[in-house]
């Protein structure tokens, strides 16, 4: 790929210091290899240099959504395609050299090459030391196209150095609190939401596959331990809370069965916040997905219901606990009377009815945002009768005598307003073919006084 391109000692020479100056200033963030042939270009064919360096969409594909891109059309995306294969075509014709720079284009872009009907070029000398490792650092990844040609990192990348410099300080924290520690004080020093913070996740999410096991682990629970520090994403596989889910998996899939089944159990026991409680639970036992970790719901349930006694019972102060990391999802799985291979016991419901009753106290406007927010969720749409779903929580007929014990007791806002619409309907049994999305439309079941 090199040889059309330096032909004598000199053009070596000039080559090297070219890609020395380059990775000083990018070394191990990038790909070696693609520094090398994006500088050979720079140095020996400029017109294809910046060519390429004004087609990122064309030649990456664009950032995806999830990493902050933003929508571009069919037609634009053609247009642009278009145009840019018919530069390249002028340019190879006025150089007269397009043999020697398909095989560096098709090195730099293979799937820009594949789109185009030609196999890319195979790199057996070249595995990556953790999985997608390679990929990430490489041009062709629309995250890193911009740090070829500026000599920088974009601020959406965290940097190998930074990666290397947490392993390091996580290593040397003293026991587990310091380890946990760590890891807050990295997520409070990068912006809730930022591409940053999601890149640093993600990074550590390849890395415990090549870690030492029991660093892994280390991680993995510290990552349990900060997950009410993370957003959730309506799919759970996404997001911030997605990768923190993924340095369990990669880590479990590490591990013997019996350590596996401690791991889970552990990150279960021990995390801050209910959503990652229920994802492990729920989808790390599913075992028919792409996640099969053959570790079965009744073997993590009692694990569950522990942590979950533990945040709402009798010791608890109901009419002061954050429900901030709280999920209904929990709720709707504690002492549910329907379960594969699990007998829940009864007293669960039990306490959880005196958890949402001494919740909600002698509050109207409690009362409001208990059932819009957990007892019936309005973020949800129910296909069938919902009454079963409820009653898992709070009995209907207590949810009616608390309706009319403490009606019009204090101002709503409209929020408010429309949670006690949906409960009205449901003591009405207007649910009884299920809750449409958006139930309530403007006006619909909104409660009032004349109500």
């Amino acid at each position: 790929m090199v040889a059309p391109f330096c032909q004598n000692l000199r053009g070596i020479g000039l080559l090297a210091t070219d890609v020395s100056i380059a990775a000083s200033l990018l070394r191990k963030e990038v790909d070696p290899v693609d520094l090398l042939a994006i500088e050979m270009l720079r140095r020996f064919r400029p017109q294809i240099y910046e060519l390429i360096a004004k087609n990122s969409l064309t030649l990456t594909g664009g950032e995806s959504w999830l990493r902050g891109g933003g929508y571009t059309s069919d037609a634009r995306k053609e247009k642009e395609r278009e145009k840019f294969l018919g530069d390249l075509a002028k340019a190879n014709e006025e150089t007269g050299e397009s043999e020697t720079i398909k095989p560096v284009f098709t090195y730099l872009f293979p799937e820009f090459r594949d789109r185009e009907g030609r196999r890319p070029t195979s790199r057996p000398w070249r595995k990556p030391a953790v999985a997608d490792e390679g990929v990430d650092k490489r041009i062709s990844n629309p995250s890193m196209f911009a740090a070829y040609f500026r000599y920088e990192l974009p601020e959406a990348v965290f940097s190998s150095s930074e990666l290397e410099s947490v392993l390091s300080a996580f290593r040397s924290a003293s026991g587990g609190d310091g380890r946990v520690q760590l890891f807050e004080d990295v997520l409070h020093s990068l912006p809730k939401g930022s591409l940053k913070r999601d890149d640093f996740l993600r990074k550590i999410s390849q890395l415990v596959k090549s870690l030492d096991i029991d660093e892994a682990v280390a991680v993995a629970i510290a990552t349990a331990l900060v997950a009410n520090q993370l957003l959730y994403d309506i799919l759970p596989a996404f997001g911030e809370s997605g990768h923190a889910l993924r340095i369990v998996i990669r880590t479990a899939e590490r591990l013997s069965l019996a350590d596996r089944v401690k791991l889970l159990e552990d990150a279960i026991r021990v995390t801050t916040d209910d959503s990652m409680a229920v994802q492990v639970l729920t989808r790390l036992t599913d075992n028919k997905g792409d996640v099969r970790l053959d570790v079965r719901f009744a073997d993590l349930y009692p694990t569950f219901i522990e942590r979950m006694r533990r945040q709402y019972g009798p010791g608890v102060d109901a009419a002061d606990i954050s429900l901030e990391s709280s999920d209904p999802e929990a709720f709707n799985l504690w002492g549910r009377q329907k379960l594969d291979g699990v007998t829940p016991d009864p007293e669960d419901a039990s306490i959880q009815r005196d958890f949402w009753l001494r919740r909600i106290g002698g509050s109207w406007s409690r009362l409001a945002d208990v059932f819009g927010e957990f007892i019936m969720p309005a973020k949800y749409a129910y296909s069938s009768d919902p009454t079963e779903f409820v009653e898992n929580k709070l009995p209907v007929k207590v949810l009616r005598e608390l309706f009319e014990k403490l009606r019009d007791t204090e101002p709503l806002n409209e929020q408010q307003t429309k949670s006690l619409g949906r409960l009205k309907a449901l003591l009405d049994g207007k649910f009884k073919n299920g809750v449409p999305i958006g139930y309530p439309a403007d006006g619909e079941g909104e409660h009032t006084s004349e109500s």
